[in-house]
């Protein structure tokens, strides 16, 4: 799947210099295509599991600002930001909140994922992703441990 992703992304790879990948989920997907379009790394922390992997509503942990993101989110750096799944679209609309940037102005930016759950977030359609999800499909990814 992640090749598939990739393979979507080579037409526009010279559009976007660095590559974020949301944390947990979009980390292993990200530091691939990091590697496979050679471009720069960085991740993000946001998380809405609590304690024992149960959703809940509340940010598991605050935002880590890293010091490159300035220049990466307010000085017009393009990117990639990659996530594992967008599902209710929490993250992504928590990624534009906290940020204030949209895909209306600068910096330009693309969403990438494996998969997007049409029926939970219509809104937050990734520009990027290889299979639709199931409102009741429950996706466990190689990387997740297992219960």
């Amino acid at each position: 799947m992640v090749i598939n992703l990739c393979t979507q992304l080579l037409p526009i790879k010279d559009k976007f210099e660095w590559i974020v990948g949301i944390e947990r989920g979009g980390l292993p997907i990200s530091s691939y295509l990091s590697y496979a379009l050679n471009k720069k790394h960085t991740s993000i922390n946001i998380s809405f599991y609590g304690d024992g992997d149960k959703p809940t509503d509340e940010v598991k942990s605050s935002l880590i600002w890293k010091d490159h993101f300035n220049t990466l989110f307010y000085e017009g750096v393009s990117f990639l930001l990659v996530d594992d799944i967008v599902d209710s679209g929490r993250t992504i609309k928590f990624f534009k909140h906290i940020t204030g940037i949209t895909q209306n102005n600068k910096p330009t930016y693309w969403i990438a994922t494996l998969h997007w759950c049409k029926e939970n977030s219509p809104d937050c359609k990734p520009d990027f992703y290889v299979e639709e999800k199931n409102i009741n499909d429950w996706i466990v990814y190689p990387w997740e441990p297992r219960e």
